[in-house]
């Protein structure tokens, strides 16, 4: 798993086990068990219909690397929805072949302001879950989520070869 994390991370294609929405517990006590939280999406929240900001919070390949156990976190509003595809083909198709977790009227609750829904689960197996706005996907708002695999920073570059001397 370690060497597709990177792999992935670097933009290299590998078979990563896709998860499903199984994975994700949101029950009061999976949620108040959880080792840490992370929100997904920027200050607009999930409301990112053409994935600028998404693509500008975790790069072109929207690949987000999170502990096992972590509480994801998706704030929105309006039309938008949370949908787990069940594989990389439908993510990258926009299939709807997967469940859909989180909508304006389903699993949301509310927040009120300007994030009046909210939906949070913690991720409990170890692979890639693939985030998508039903009525945004075709225009960017999707999202990889790569569970318990660590990733290795970035190795320096070589150095140059040396400049030739003069003789």
């Amino acid at each position: 798993l370690f060497e597709a994390a990177n792999k992935a991370r670097r933009g290299v294609a590998v078979p990563m086990v896709a998860l499903t929405a199984d994975s994700l517990c949101s029950t009061s006590a999976c949620l108040s068990s959880a080792s840490g939280s992370v929100t997904i999406g920027d200050a607009r929240g999930w409301n990112d219909a053409f994935g600028v900001g998404l693509t500008a919070a975790y790069g072109i390949n929207k690949l987000l690397h999170v502990p096992l156990n972590t509480s994801i976190i998706f704030k929105y509003g309006g039309t938008h929805t949370v949908f787990v595809a069940d594989s990389e083909d439908a993510f990258g198709d926009c299939t709807l072949s997967g469940t859909r977790v989180a909508s304006f009227d389903h699993g949301g609750g509310s927040m009120g302001g300007d994030f009046p829904n909210q939906y949070s689960a913690v991720v409990t197996a170890p692979g890639v879950l693939h985030f998508l706005c039903e009525p945004h996907c075709l225009s960017g708002q999707r999202m990889r989520v790569a569970v318990g695999m660590e990733v290795a920073p970035e190795a320096p570059p070589p150095p140059p070869p040396p400049s030739p001397q003069p003789p």
